[in-house]
């Protein structure tokens, strides 16, 4: 499991549009900044309604081009037609062998695939693609929780 960090930050706002946003009271209030202050939004922060549309649209197009490569062999992720936040984690050119899933759900991820090379660089390649939390396995006897669903490996 992986968190992406500030990952409404990453993403760019949909269409042309120019979103203004002025700062919080109390920061006036505490004189942080001057009441008269607005600020651009260049991408998407916390708090605008279209924030999280608009890193799941940027989210699904980056994992949607990316692809890894481990011993000459190049894989995928294929979006599920049936479930747009899983994603089938496959070799380049053969659909049919599903080799794990990765689930997500705004910024938390969850691969399920044996561990090994494809995935370990599957990881580290997430990692370097976006700035995420540390990873948390599921080992035998440890629980972590997952969109409030506590997880344990039993065998």
């Amino acid at each position: 499991r992986r968190d992406g960090k500030s990952a409404c930050l990453n993403a760019p706002l949909p269409g042309r549009r120019l979103i203004v946003v002025r700062p919080r009271r109390t920061w006036v209030r505490y004189g942080i900044v001057s009441a008269t202050t607005c600020w651009t939004c260049r991408k998407a922060v916390y708090g605008l309604r279209v924030a999280p549309r608009a890193w799941g649209v940027h989210r699904d197009l980056r994992i949607r081009e990316f692809r890894w490569i481990v011993d000459e062999t190049a894989y995928m992720m294929k979006q599920c037609r049936m479930d747009t936040q899983v994603w089938l984690i496959i070799i380049v050119g053969d659909p049919s062998t599903i080799l794990g899933l990765l689930i997500c759900y705004v910024d938390d991820m969850l691969l399920m695939m044996k561990d090994g090379k494809v995935q370990a660089e599957l990881s580290k390649a997430l990692g370097r693609l976006w700035k995420m939390s540390t990873e948390v396995k599921l080992e035998t006897g440890k629980m972590f929780s997952f969109l409030g669903l506590e997880l344990e490996r039993t065998a």
